[in-house]
């Protein structure tokens, strides 16, 4: 049998639109779908398919998806579901997940490089690391580059907070930042961070391209040896007595910058 996402607890997501999109997506393809079957029947269709700023109709079967894509259907309960993941919000639908397949990092380096990549220096959140995959993926970015330690993985909780968007961004794992950094970088890539300690605001920057932007953990922010392979440092200016911002709406507001200058430079 396949490693499971995490322990039997763990190895599960749940709720229509991200069992839908996992599904549709055919990236990380789900081992069993539990449904309740007093409020689906296996000849219902799934749902709605995400594309872009708008939604398919798809009217095929859970039955015949779950044929395709090798996925064993389990008629269940509403109470046997919430037993399984220990929460009450599924809405009918759980999806017991092997591990995440994340891509292939060398393969990235071989081809054409994206616009933007997304670097993140050891966020430990895992709802945080969803948030910011939804950020990256709706802003877009062209995948997003962690560590193999210090760093939360993809997971359960990261799934459910992206809403789905792990199954439509290409996700790398490294053994050391600092070395991809610099294979990044031999590509013609810039480095691009946010620290409080930079007197160079964000509104006040010309964003290069391509570029790797680095997100750096909650607590500590980007790490000194990071910093120093930055090519640019800027800060996000604040107005209000808060001195901080959380790791994802900070990427988010990076995010949109990058995106609003690049939208127009076209």
């Amino acid at each position: 049998m396949p490693k499971l996402l995490g322990n039997h607890n763990r190895s599960w997501i749940w709720g229509r639109h991200l069992v839908s999109a996992t599904i549709h997506a055919k990236y990380w393809i789900p081992l069993e779908l539990h449904y309740d079957s007093h409020r689906f029947s296996p000849h219902d269709p799934l749902g709605d398919l995400p594309l872009g700023d708008s939604l398919e109709t798809d009217s095929t079967s859970l039955k015949d998806l779950c044929e395709a894509a090798g996925i064993h259907l389990v008629a269940s309960t509403a109470d046997e579901l919430s037993r399984l993941i220990r929460a009450e919000d599924h809405q009918g639908l759980a999806a017991r997940m092997p591990e995440f397949p994340y891509a292939d990092f060398d393969g990235l380096l071989q081809a054409q490089l994206p616009a933007l990549l997304v670097i993140l220096d050891g966020i430990q959140d895992s709802f945080n690391l969803g948030a910011i995959i939804r950020c990256a993926e709706a802003l877009g970015a062209g995948g997003i580059v962690l560590p193999e330690k210090g760093q939360s993985g993809v997971n359960s909780q990261a799934a459910r907070s992206s809403a789905g968007a792990v199954n439509f961004l290409p996700i790398y794992r490294v053994p050391a930042l600092e070395r991809a950094i610099d294979q990044l970088k031999s590509r013609g890539m810039k480095i691009l961070a946010a620290t409080e300690k930079s007197e160079q605001s964000l509104w006040n920057v010309a964003i290069p391209a391509p570029l790797c932007l680095i997100i750096g953990n909650e607590g500590k922010g980007v790490s000194s040896s990071l910093l120093s392979a930055c090519d640019i440092q800027v800060r996000i200016p604040m107005a209000g007595k808060t001195s901080s911002l959380n790791a994802a709406v900070a990427a988010g507001i990076l995010l949109a910058e990058i995106q609003r200058q690049s939208a127009k430079i076209q």
